[in-house]
């Protein structure tokens, strides 16, 4: 996992970088966005399953620099803790869908399925993550991003 530089407070957003132009398979992109050294832990083993599907995980540090860099590069999900720093992780989603309604999105939350639905409808969330994920979660959430490619790819 690779560290970008650290603002304000120690929030953790994972961006996982396609290369483009190159004669490979592209990558999926992915930007996780979390508030602390609790979810960096958490998400050791859902993020080394992510590297093992070959992507690469780049780390920065606060909500407002994952906005930023959702608006500055393309990426194919976001996965977003409960507190980014700043904002709720349903608060981080709902401002960069306002800007790219294509991002897949995930949130991390303890809420039940049920309340986690109310509270996050019309959000267009991919799915739920549990507050400690592990690889199986990931392994589910690329699984589901699949299918969704596999249905864009169909649509044309």
């Amino acid at each position: 996992m690779e560290r970008a530089e650290t603002t304000e407070d120690a929030t953790l957003a994972v961006a996982i970088k396609r290369p483009e132009g190159t004669g490979r398979k592209q990558m999926t992109r992915i930007l996780m966005a979390g508030r602390n050294t609790a979810f960096i832990s958490a998400f050791a083993a859902f993020a080394k399953e992510l590297e093992e599907n070959n992507i690469r995980v780049t780390t920065v540090d606060h909500g407002r620099r994952a906005l930023s860099i959702m608006t500055s590069q393309p990426f194919d999900v976001l996965i977003a803790d409960e507190e980014v720093g700043g904002m709720t992780g349903l608060q981080l989603i709902e401002q960069v869908v306002s800007k790219n309604p294509m991002v897949n999105c995930v949130a991390v939350s303890t809420l039940s399925p049920e309340d986690f639905h109310e509270a996050s409808e019309g959000l267009g969330v991919m799915m739920q993550l549990p507050a400690e994920p592990d690889r199986k979660e990931a392994e589910k959430m690329l699984l589901k991003l699949k299918k969704i490619k596999n249905l864009m790819n169909e649509m044309g």
